[in-house]
């Protein structure tokens, strides 16, 4: 008799959270995902408080926002989020649970779901979100000069760029100078002549922070 010795290796644990795979073949987390059965924190979403339920351990492993706020009040139930719009909270509860997104660009709606994606992963704490998006439209970007076009998306990627450096930190600086590096060259920009153009305007200190490295080791962007 054949046995597959896979299936009696101990399940691992992470924080409390048994991972593994269902019966179906879905992911653990993804099968408790929304689940209010097994649920210990629900979420309110936007202006509707449309509610998540969702799982502290899970949740509070991601993002800083919900660690900070089960670590000040353990016995936490409720957490109200009515600056985050509803459909955004749906991708970032999502890939809490998942780490899966997947960037959309070229159309105003993906421009627009990109953009207040950033925003909320940064207001929440959601570095990982930050860097998976970071470096997707990095790949996106390299399809772009491959293909040799950028101006019909000329407007779009100025507003991506200047969204992602407002709304980053720190821990993205790496991934976000190589982004910001590939953008200037679908613009066909010189890192000196953004340089030129944002070293006058208010709160742009991260990226003339970014153009100035470009403009002294160019090979960050690659």
């Amino acid at each position: 008799m054949n046995i597959n010795p896979t299936a009696f290796d101990p399940p691992r644990i992470c924080n409390g959270v048994r991972l593994g795979r269902s019966q179906g073949g879905q992911n653990v987390l993804s099968h408790v995902y929304q689940n209010p059965k097994y649920s210990d924190v629900t979420v309110y979403v936007g202006t509707e408080q449309k509610p998540f339920f969702l799982h502290r351990a899970i949740v509070a492993q991601n993002s800083q926002y919900f660690d900070d706020i089960f670590d000040s009040n353990i016995d936490a139930k409720h957490v109200y989020l009515p600056d985050i719009r509803l459909e955004i909270f749906v991708e970032i509860a999502s890939w809490l649970y998942n780490q899966e997104y997947r960037l959309r660009t070229h159309q105003p709606s993906d421009i627009r779901e990109t953009v207040g994606l950033y925003q909320s992963a940064n207001i929440l704490g959601i570095s990982g979100l930050k860097k998976t998006i970071l470096n997707q439209m990095s790949q996106i970007l390299h399809r772009d000069i491959e293909l040799r076009y950028s101006k019909p998306f000329e407007d779009d990627y100025f507003l991506l760029m200047e969204e992602f450096c407002t709304h980053s930190q720190a821990s993205e600086e790496q991934s976000l100078t190589k982004c910001v590096g590939l953008f200037l060259q679908v613009l066909r920009l010189e890192p000196s002549e953004a340089l030129e153009i944002y070293q006058e305007e208010e709160d742009s200190e991260t990226i003339v922070g970014i153009l100035k490295k470009l403009c002294e080791s160019p090979q960050e962007a690659q």
